[in-house]
């Protein structure tokens, strides 16, 4: 699966945990792309960082192509600082 976590390039938060992301991802076979900037790319699945309007042009564009997105937020339970919370569409694995 073709997978792009998009990220803020100078947010080191968001940058560790796409790499956490990318890097779990990768273990299990997956394609990744981190991409820092919030620019639509044609993947299987897009991971967005939290409910900001700068993401929305990449969620708009995996609606209109039917596939799915993550997004991640701070963590909601513990060390907000070093978790993340994840959402997603679906299960977007079930293929």
């Amino acid at each position: 699966m073709r997978i792009v976590i998009h990220c803020h390039p100078r947010l080191v938060h968001q940058i560790q945990q796409a790499e956490a992301f990318a890097e779990g991802a990768r273990h299990h076979g997956h394609d990744v792309f981190i991409a820092r900037d919030f620019h639509p790319l044609n993947r299987d699945i897009a991971v967005v960082w939290g409910g900001n309007p700068r993401v929305n042009p990449v969620v708009e564009a995996q609606k209109a192509i039917n596939k799915p997105y993550i997004t991640l937020e701070r963590g909601f339970f513990g060390d907000r600082i070093k978790n993340a919370t994840l959402t997603s569409t679906g299960d977007p694995f079930s293929k």
